[in-house]
């Protein structure tokens, strides 16, 4: 079978001009590896995200030309009716489709019927080193052979991974403006006005622990850490400086899940003299001053840390907590340690969780201005069909949500799954972001670390445009 041309598109509805919540959203990493990976293999491509370039799906569909013969579509969980809407419309074009990315874990929540109205073959999982792979095998034997081999391997849940990140192709971000891609907020230190976006390891040592944690919202799957050698990391970062990038931004899940790769990479980094700054996730619990001193001294200006509860006793219930220290007592400590190495933090905190009360919730507020991270974000506890605790429900009790739906950690609710109604929630999430950004001590210790970003006019707009969102949105 003859592949004219693949499109790669990323569906995401929530767009930039319009943020449900301020979001750090990089490039579609797994689609330019697939990207990279298409051009190794001499197909044509070509990469549409729907989340720097608004389109409606419709309008979306018949941009699409009769150049292109099969279309490999990554939706996410917010934008899953759209993602399922525009594969059908293509397939109804004749181009074959593929399903790829974190949406494909609502697979099992819909009919078959309406699935495979939308999708000729879903990947579950990593699609990054098998999808090429699979492209190539459609154009040798065609697609109905290939198809009942991969729907069978999805319909028995199996997930691929990447195995050999090392002989990931290097991606070029040929045609790719990564200035749309920016970090929302200013970091500690100078402007940063181009970010670069890396993926160090995939997986998260984690990942069976947290009850309420997801693929879903992740960028791999697996217990199991599989690095990239820094040496070739370091290559990654020396191509995003040519290309003017001036912070990096690791895209790891946990970026210190394995602090021996962790130490190799920064150590490197000392050794070939390259300090940038640069931003990750990581777990509060896997935070130790070794570790951190080597971070600051390469660059580390940011870390994301999923802190989650500022009451122990829930940490403990949604596995968060599982050292025998107590968890608000280790979320303290780590913190003054991150303080001694000037190493901001985006404090991740979330509400509505299961038995939670009213005295929880403040828990956290207090716990975060006890701490002073140099921002928070509140996400709303959602039971994503992968969970932990999605799974540990009877048949009658998943009936009660709703997966079949756009559903979203920021917002978008599938229905009542919190101990209080869903608004009362909406009205604690607004109330915690007014009694943490609306304080005199945070405002005095945003301007003494960020105050050279505000020389940037550009910058200066896009923070007022959030803080007048975030006014309109809580007023509502």
């Amino acid at each position: 079978m003859n592949i004219n041309e693949v499109v790669l598109i990323r569906v995401d509805n929530i767009q930039p001009t319009k943020p449900n919540d301020p979001r750090h959203y990089p490039p579609p990493i797994d689609l330019l590896y697939i990207k990279e990976g298409l051009q190794q293999l001499k197909i044509k491509n070509k990469l549409i995200d729907c989340y720097i370039e608004p389109i409606e799906i419709e309008n979306l569909s018949n941009s699409i030309g009769k150049e292109f013969n099969l279309a490999i579509i990554k939706g996410m969980s917010s934008s899953l009716n759209e993602s399922i809407e525009l594969g059908n419309m293509l397939k109804n074009k004749n181009l074959i489709t593929i399903a790829v990315g974190q949406f494909t874990a609502h697979k099992s929540h819909y009919s078959n019927e309406i699935w495979k109205s939308s999708f000729d073959i879903t990947i579950l999982g990593e699609p990054e080193e098998i999808t090429p792979k699979l492209v190539q095998e459609i154009a040798k034997v065609g697609l109905n052979e290939v198809a009942k081999k991969y729907n069978l391997l999805a319909k028995n849940m199996v997930k691929f991974s990447v195995t050999e990140p090392n002989k990931l192709p290097q991606i070029t971000y040929e045609n790719i403006d990564l200035n749309k891609y920016p970090f929302p907020f200013p970091v500690r230190g100078s402007y940063i006005k181009k970010w670069g976006h890396i993926i160090s390891a995939w997986g998260c040592p984690h990942e069976s622990k947290c009850k309420f944690c997801s693929p879903i919202v992740r960028k791999s799957i697996g217990n199991k850490i599989r690095s990239k050698d820094p040496k070739k990391i370091i290559t990654e970062i020396k191509n995003l400086k040519s290309l003017g990038v001036e912070g990096i931004c690791f895209e790891d899940d946990s970026f210190f899940g394995n602090k021996n790769h962790i130490k190799n990479l920064c150590l490197e980094m000392i050794n070939q003299n390259i300090k940038i700054p640069w931003i990750a996730s990581v777990r509060i619990d896997d935070i130790d001053e070794e570790i951190l001193n080597l971070a600051s001294k390469t660059g580390a200006v940011l870390l994301k840390i999923g802190i989650e509860s500022g009451s122990s006793e829930i940490a403990q219930a949604i596995g968060k907590s599982v050292k025998k220290i107590p968890w608000r007592q280790l979320v303290i400590k780590n913190s003054k340690l991150l303080k001694k190495y000037n190493i901001g933090v985006v404090g991740l905190f979330m509400i509505g969780l299961p038995n939670e009360t009213e005295q929880n919730i403040l828990e956290s507020i207090e716990l975060a201005k006890l701490t002073k991270p140099d921002y928070i974000q509140v996400q709303i506890f959602t039971m994503y069909p992968d969970t932990i605790y999605f799974q540990s429900l009877n048949d009658d009790e998943r009936k009660r949500f709703k997966t079949q739906e756009n559903i979203y950690h920021y917002g978008l609710s599938n229905n009542d799954v919190h101990s209080h109604s869903f608004k009362k929630i909406l009205s604690f999430q607004n109330y915690f972001y007014k009694k943490y950004y609306l304080n005199y001590t945070f405002i005095v210790h945003h301007v003494r670390y960020m105050w050279r970003w505000y020389l940037n006019y550009n910058m200066t707009k896009r923070v007022f445009n959030i803080i007048l969102f975030k006014l309109i949105k809580s007023n509502d």
